[in-house]
């Protein structure tokens, strides 16, 4: 069964970089996008200071509550129909961390974050609305 949670809220993507330690949670007022929904929660963090158009970056995610694996992540821009020319990669890091490199956003706009985790063994969708500056 697929349980799809949806968020589109928009925030701007040009905040500080924060860099995990451990598996505790770090507060969402020190996160650069927090995807929180129904008991489910994943806590990222720019690995560089601000997303650049045409420039890759790095993003770290931590499984929070409820989340006990993250498959996968990808970004679309839904208003264009269009997903990024890059696939990025996802590799964990330690339990409940990871490290997706690869992402690239060639225009600026709303993008949408898309990640592919689990929780009590089925298959959930997060989604989160980012609004990149150009």
């Amino acid at each position: 069964m697929i349980k799809q949670l949806c968020l589109s809220l928009l925030m701007p993507v040009v905040l500080q970089s924060n860099a995990m330690a451990g598996v505790t949670c770090v507060s969402p007022a020190n996160a650069t996008i927090v995807i929180e929904e129904n008991g489910s929660k994943i806590v990222t963090s720019l690995v560089a200071k601000q997303i650049k158009i045409g420039a890759q970056f790095a993003i770290e995610l931590l499984a929070c509550e409820g989340i006990e694996k993250i498959r996968s992540i990808d970004a679309r821009m839904p208003a264009h129909g269009h997903g990024m020319n890059y696939q990025p990669t996802l590799t964990r890091t330690a339990q409940g961390q990871y490290l997706a490199e690869g992402f690239l956003f060639h225009m600026p706009g709303t993008w949408e974050l898309m990640i592919d985790a689990e929780k009590d063994g089925e298959r959930v969708k997060l989604r989160k609305g980012i609004s990149v500056l150009p």
